[in-house]
């Protein structure tokens, strides 16, 4: 069975967020549940993120460094007492969030124009 994609699932009106996190950054189904586990200003460990979601931390992890890169969770160096250091993780602020899709559907959005423009100049190339 062919997976639908996100421009059939927007035509049939069938589309939820976890299609347009999927799409947009290439995430798949467990970064997404990662992303949802987290809360903005309410830090993780990932052991807990890991527990919660009743997954590998090794899992939870690689989840968590997709989001992180494409700006859409934040982490934070806790020191201990007794020496060393962990991270906690959460997701980054819901303004962040909005502007990086935004700017992502624009640049989506002119490099289809673009392309659309060149389709057009090849078929008139080959029309006599």
């Amino acid at each position: 069975m062919v997976k639908d994609n996100l421009t059939s699932k927007i035509s049939a009106d069938m589309a939820c967020c976890n299609d347009l996190l999927e799409s947009l950054y290439s995430l798949g189904h467990m970064d997404v549940e990662v992303f949802y586990s987290l809360d903005q200003g309410k830090w993780k460990s990932v052991d807990e993120i890991a527990l919660m979601l009743e997954k590998e931390a090794s899992t939870v992890y690689r989840a968590l460094q997709k989001l992180i890169i494409n700006g859409l969770a934040i982490r934070n160096m806790k020191t201990i007492k007794t020496g060393g250091y962990f991270y906690e993780y959460a997701l980054a602020p819901v303004t962040a969030i909005e502007k990086l899709i935004r700017e992502r559907i624009d640049c989506m959005k002119n490099g289809m124009e673009k392309l659309l423009v060149d389709l057009v100049q090849e078929i008139e190339a080959r029309s006599p």
